[in-house]
């Protein structure tokens, strides 16, 4: 699914099945116990207009983001991309192929790094993309790193593999769309902090998250060095 507004939030997806933070107090409500737990082997932001505020993380897959990613639209034409670091960067996380695989939890870009609004005006310097990398027709290389597993709601329990897979990530000069730099970053997260909310109808099979650590530390020089 997606969002159509330049601060998109985590696509939603029909659920079947609810993990455990949800699970109490949805049993509180409507008397029905809820489970869930990834075993071993995001966060969805709102606006922030406020002064001084960190701008929220984009994660969509819309026609519009998909124009910033490929660098067709200019992200941010008002704050330029120049001089020392750190660069304020935004990341796009790009949904995965749907069907089977239900995207990981969304990816926040930690400080010093996030941007942030100031009169209105955001400072996103970098545009980091992050899309799970195509192979044939799928993106997943079938390797089971791990499960989640969720708890019935009106249904049987639903599970699903976390599976490894890899990650194309892309930095663009968010206010000219420039390429500044592209590289591959395996998946990394544990299955726990993989596990998604929601578990989208159909899906069985989640693909492995991608962590900021893991995120900040290929591009450290990219957004602590000066502009490239």
């Amino acid at each position: 699914m997606k969002r159509g507004d330049r601060t998109g939030r985590e696509a939603a997806a029909a659920p079947l099945a609810l993990p455990l933070p949800l699970a109490v107090p949805l049993a509180l409500a409507l008397a029905v116990g809820l489970t869930a737990c990834g075993r071993a082997g995001g966060h969805t932001a709102s606006p922030s207009p406020a002064l001084g505020t960190p701008s929220p993380t984009a994660t969509t897959s819309d026609d519009t983001s998909a124009s910033w990613c490929a660098g067709k639209v200019r992200y941010n034409p008002g704050a330029h991309y120049a001089g020392p670091g750190p660069h304020p960067a935004e990341l796009i996380q790009l949904d995965g192929p749907g069907g089977r695989f239900a995207s990981p939890r969304p990816i926040d870009i930690p400080a010093p790094w996030a941007p942030r609004v100031h009169d209105g005006k955001e400072n996103t310097q970098l545009l980091i993309c992050v899309s799970p990398r195509s192979t044939g027709t799928s993106t997943s290389t079938g390797r089971v790193v791990g499960e989640c597993y969720y708890g019935p709601v009106s249904s049987a329990p639903q599970r699903a593999d976390v599976v490894a897979t890899t990650y194309d990530v892309t930095v663009r000069a968010a206010d000219t769309g420039r390429l500044v730099t592209a590289l591959r970053i395996p998946a990394d997260a544990t299955p726990e902090d993989s596990c998604p909310t929601l578990l989208p109808e159909g899906a069985d099979l989640v693909l492995r998250a991608l962590t900021p650590t893991a995120i900040t530390t290929e591009l450290k020089s990219v957004l602590d060095g000066p502009a490239r």
